[in-house]
């Protein structure tokens, strides 16, 4: 299978999680009594790095032409702060166990941002991804 064929597969398999732990009710997790300061924005945080890591990733294996990464990688940094955006909205709405919360807008957004910004690092010494 071709890497960027296991590369969509793998972003579409990360949204997928990221929806369904996001959404869903999950009993309470026991980290062994270790309690870990902001986990819960630490999380947000690696959720949105992954979905533009991957989604950076993908895309860049599927551009054809000579597309520019800076303008590329704003495009996945706009589509994830969109799919935080209306997963925190239907948190809100649509289920009764989760709420939307600014702070982990604000993880989310800094997770994206963070991986576009290492993303573009990376991708500006590479040559195209097979």
């Amino acid at each position: 299978m071709p890497k960027k064929t296991v590369l969509v597969i793998l972003f579409l398999l990360w949204v997928l999680c990221v929806t369904a732990l996001s959404l869903l009710s999950l009993p309470d997790l026991d980290a062994g009594g270790v309690e870990v300061p902001y986990s819960d924005k630490i999380v947000h945080f690696i959720f949105y790095f992954g979905f533009v890591w991957l989604g950076g990733l993908a895309l860049y294996a599927h551009v054809r032409s000579p597309y520019p990464i800076k303008k590329m990688l704003f495009w996945v940094f706009l589509a994830a702060v969109f799919y935080g955006t209306v997963i925190e909205v239907l948190q809100y709405v649509a289920t009764a166990y989760r709420s939307a919360e600014w702070s982990d807008f604000m993880a989310n957004t800094f997770g994206a941002l963070t991986a576009a910004l290492l993303l573009n690092r990376y991708l500006s010494g590479r040559h195209r991804l097979n």
